[in-house]
C-alpha cells in the first residue's frame, strides 16, 4: 500500500477515536450535569434561605424604626394640639369676659346702675328693652309720599 492509503488509514483513525472521546465526553457531562445542578439547587437554597432571614431582619429594623418615628410623631402632635387647645380656651375665655364687660356696660347705660341681689330695685322681673315705633307702611307708601 502506498502512503494514501496509510494517511487515510491514520486519518480514519484520528476520525474514530475523537469521535469516541467526543462521545465520552457527552456521556461524562450527561452524568456530571445532574450533579452539578443539584450542587447549584443546594447553594440556591441556602443562599435563598440567607437572602430570606436577612430580609426579615431588615424588614423588622425598618418596622421596628418606622414605630419609634411613629410614637414620637404622635406624642409632638398630641402635645401641639394641646397646647393650642390651651391657648385657644384662654383666648375663648378672654372674649367671653371681654364680651361680659361689654353687656354689663350696655346694659347700665340703656338701663342705669345694676341693683345688687336682694337689694330692692325699680323692676320685680328683668328689664326689657323700650320698643321704639316704627313707621308703617312699606317701601311702597315710602316712595308715594316722596
Amino acid at each position: 500500500m502506498g502512503t494514501i492509503a496509510e494517511d487515510m488509514a491514520r486519518l480514519r483513525n484520528e476520525m474514530k477515536s475523537l469521535r469516541d472521546g467526543r462521545e465520552a465526553f457527552v456521556r461524562d457531562l450527561r452524568a456530571a450535569v445532574p450533579k452539578i445542578l443539584a450542587g447549584y439547587r443546594k447553594v440556591h437554597a441556602q443562599t435563598a434561605q440567607q437572602a430570606a432571614a436577612e430580609r426579615r431582619a431588615f424588614v423588622s429594623r425598618m418596622l421596628a424604626g418606622y414605630r419609634k418615628s411613629h410614637a414620637q410623631m404622635a406624642e409632638q402632635t398630641a402635645a401641639e394640639r394641646r397646647a393650642f387647645v390651651s391657648e385657644m380656651r384662654k383666648k375663648s375665655a378672654e372674649m367671653q369676659r371681654e364680651l361680659a364687660r361689654d353687656l354689663a356696660g350696655f346694659r347700665q347705660a340703656w338701663y342705669g346702675p345694676v341693683r345688687a341681689e336682694g337689694e330692692p330695685g325699680r323692676w320685680s322681673e328683668a328689664p326689657r328693652p323700650v320698643e321704639v315705633e316704627r313707621p308703617r307702611g312699606g317701601r311702597k307708601r315710602r316712595e308715594q309720599a316722596e
